[in-house]
């Protein structure tokens, strides 16, 4: 044999006793892992052990999986059901009797349970935050009362420039540009949205998580559009739209609900007078709703954020007759998705998806390093990739503009959950957009401080003093601790209904 042939064997085996070392040191999947990616990830993408502390998995989100396997071993079923009114909508999501056989169970608690975190790793700490200089902060009051505000509702009427306020107990409340409380109207319930043009008020039916539907539409008087249903899951949002391209707008609702939940359309019939009702989805979360013609065929389609476990971003592509149902984005069930906004952001003619990541209502709100706003670009093809990402604790809402006047978009974003020792500088974040001759996006963030009575849930944006630049508006939720237990008052007697930030650059 000669000498090159018997190099040739010995670089064979040695590759083959390494291959074979390197395959015996790589330690098989944990068998709850491949159980969880059976059972769990049928429903919604399936998140990793380290997403969430050893605690919050132990004494929340597994006791809360297992329910709907029928299996209660740290609470009983009646505690799923929560109460007698509640029971019957929920009822059918959990089975009397184990549906999944215990081993199998315990093997998948086991998996999250051992190889979760004792904490979590901090958030990679984003670049240090410049002053705020293009805007100028000015709280707003209202002079008409005393306690703390629950801004749930915050929009501009670029049609009369008037500013307009919401929340449970409050109803309606209208700011003049000059923010001088113009008018009030009295609400039974709290508003979620609002439709300058109708005049029609979307109410939720319940703030607090419920499944008991009733969400209502009515006027600014609070009287009930004559004909539309009055028993919604939890509304948060609606949109008009004509979905099907049959020249008839639908009213789409987002039925965020709780456990229980809808993506509903409302089409009036005009020659019974009634509305017939077509589901879009059955699946609670439906969160924020977006009309643009995403497929550039010139029909408008509905983008969805969905949040509440099956976090994703879906598209209802407008059809003749119907519609297309695609998924665009999908995130762990942990992300904690709260807002969506479609806009060219790169400017190369096809739309972009901004989302931001940061609801921590359901479980302890303790820091998460995947928290923030994300940028995911168009390829011209409809399929999108995050290009950027910004940590921001508890990131909530966020407004997309050329908010500097320059050429490119910018981004304001506010948070709501957040360690309290950061809450000063980090509620608010104005991330303006730099040209560094690349490729790759860049920004520099600024902000405000802030004072300890203001907590931030809503955002608008408009030319509200008519200048010609995009102003902000920071609607104020002060009432609740954003890190007290839920349904925990703050102290606070007194708060900014809103907070103006006026634009500077004109």
């Amino acid at each position: 044999m000669s000498n090159r042939l018997i190099l040739s064997f010995g670089l064979l085996v040695l590759c083959v006793l390494l291959f074979g070392r390197c395959q015996r040191d790589t330690p098989p999947p944990h068998p709850g892992q491949l159980l969880a990616t059976t059972y769990c990830a049928s429903c919604h993408q399936l998140p990793t052990p380290d997403q969430l502390t050893r605690e919050i998995w132990t004494d929340e989100v597994l006791p809360k999986m297992g329910a709907f396997y029928g299996i209660y071993e740290s609470y009983p079923r009646r505690y799923f059901l929560e109460n007698p009114d509640n029971a019957p909508y929920v009822d059918h999501l959990y089975p009397e009797q184990p549906v999944m056989d215990t081993a199998d169970w315990h093997q998948i608690v086991d998996y999250f349970v051992g190889q979760a975190p004792d904490r979590l790793l901090g958030s990679k700490a984003p670049q240090d935050l410049l002053q705020l200089r293009l805007f100028r902060p000015v709280p707003i009051y209202d002079s008409t009362t005393t306690t703390a505000p629950y801004t749930t509702l915050l929009q501009f009427d670029t049609l009369h420039r008037h500013i307009i306020t919401g929340g449970p107990g409050r109803g309606l409340r209208t700011f003049t540009a000059d923010h001088n409380l113009l008018s009030t109207n009295p609400l039974t319930s709290t508003p979620s949205d609002l439709d300058v043009a109708t005049g029609q008020v979307l109410l939720m039916g319940s703030l607090l998580p419920s499944d008991i539907p009733r969400g209502s539409l009515t006027d600014l008087a609070g009287t009930r559009v004559p004909a539309f249903p009055d028993s919604l899951a939890r509304p948060v949002q609606m949109v008009q739209l004509d979905l099907d391209q049959n020249g008839r707008l639908e009213t789409v609702v987002a039925e965020y609900g709780n456990m229980v939940g809808y993506l509903n359309s409302y089409e009036l019939t005009e020659e019974t007078g009634t509305y017939r009702k077509c589901t879009l989805q059955n699946q609670a979360g439906a969160l924020r709703l977006r009309v643009a013609d995403l497929d550039r065929d010139g029909h408008d389609d509905l983008l969805v954020l969905y949040a509440q476990g099956n976090e994703s971003v879906i598209a209802y592509l407008s059809k003749p007759g119907t519609f297309e149902r695609r998924e665009l984005l999908s995130f762990p069930a942990v992300y904690g998705s709260s807002d969506l906004e479609v806009v060219d952001f790169d400017g190369d003619g096809d739309l972009d998806l901004l989302c931001t990541n940061g609801d921590n209502f359901d479980y302890q709100p303790i820091p998460k390093p995947y928290h923030g706003i994300r940028i995911y670009l168009n390829d011209g093809e409809g399929h999108f990739s995050e290009a950027y990402f910004y940590p921001m604790d508890g990131a909530y809402d966020l407004a997309v503009d050329d908010f500097d006047l320059d050429g490119d978009m910018d981004i304001a974003a506010i948070a709501y959950f957040i360690p309290p020792s950061l809450r000063a500088t980090r509620s608010f974040v104005f991330l303006e957009q730099q040209d560094r001759g690349g490729s790759e996006l860049s920004f520099t963030a600024a902000s405000f401080v802030k004072e300890s009575d203001q907590h931030y849930l809503t955002m608008a944006a408009g030319d509200v003093d008519a200048d010609g630049d995009t102003d902000l508006l920071i609607g104020s939720f002060a009432a609740y601790l954003p890190d007290g237990l839920r349904g925990q008052p703050s102290t606070v007697t007194q708060a900014p209904v809103y907070i103006y930030l006026e634009n500077l650059a004109r």
